[in-house]
C-alpha cells in the first residue's frame, strides 16, 4: 500500500508540475468533457495529495497512540498484580475483600467428560503418560520420575507401537515392554 501511496503522489505531483508548465498561459483546458482552468485543476490535484499526507499523518499518531495505550496497559495491568499480592497479605483472600478490589480467586474447572474418559483408557491400557515423558528423557535426567510412574524410555516405545499398531490389519495388539503390557487397538 505504501509503494502505491508513494507512486500516486509522485504521478500527482508530476502532473501538477506539468500543468504548471505547459498549461499555466491557457484560459481554459477540456478534460473528460468538461471545460476548466488549469488553477482549478491543479487545486483539485494538490488538495488530492493533502489529504492523503493527512491521512498519513493520521495513522502515525494512531499507531503511536496505540503504542502508548498498550504500554498504559501494562503498567496498570503489572500494579494490579502487585496490589492483589498485598490485598491477601494484609486482608486476606476471601471473596468479599478480593471482590471490594475487582479481583476473584481462581476457580478450578473440571476437566470435560471425553477428557477423562480418554485418561482412563491410556492408564487400563498401561500405555499412560505425558507427551514429554515420551521424548528423549533418561531417568534421573531431570531428578525425577514422570509423573505416570513408568520409565520414560518405555513409555517412548509403548507410543512407538501405538502409532506401528494403527497402520496394521489387525483390530488390537498387546505388547510386553519391560515387564509392563501395553494392549492396544485400532
Amino acid at each position: 500500500m505504501k509503494q502505491n501511496r508513494n507512486r500516486t503522489i509522485d504521478r500527482l505531483r508530476q502532473a501538477v508540475a506539468g500543468i504548471t508548465k505547459h498549461f499555466a498561459s491557457a484560459p481554459n483546458i477540456v478534460l473528460g468533457g468538461q471545460s476548466t482552468t488549469p488553477k482549478d485543476v491543479v487545486t483539485t490535484l494538490t488538495g488530492v495529495i493533502d489529504t492523503v499526507d493527512a491521512a498519513v499523518a493520521a495513522g502515525k499518531a494512531f499507531h503511536t497512540a496505540t503504542a502508548a495505550q498498550h504500554a498504559a496497559i501494562a503498567k496498570g495491568d503489572a500494579l494490579l498484580v502487585e496490589l492483589k499480592t498485598l490485598v491477601k497479605s494484609q486482608l486476606g483472600s476471601t471473596d468479599a475483600v478480593l471482590g471490594d478490589f475487582g479481583f476473584s480467586n481462581p476457580k478450578r474447572t473440571a476437566p470435560d467428560p471425553a477428557t477423562k474418559t480418554a485418561a482412563v483408557a491410556r492408564e487400563r491400557d498401561g500405555c499412560g503418560g505425558d507427551a514429554h515423558d515420551l521424548v528423549g528423557v533418561r531417568d534421573g535426567e531431570r531428578g525425577e520420575r514422570p509423573s505416570s510412574g513408568r520409565s520414560p524410555l518405555s513409555l517412548f516405545w509403548c507410543a512407538a507401537v501405538e502409532v506401528q499398531g494403527a497402520n496394521r490389519a489387525s483390530s488390537s495388539c498387546d505388547v510386553h515392554i519391560l515387564g509392563r503390557t501395553c494392549s492396544l487397538s485400532s
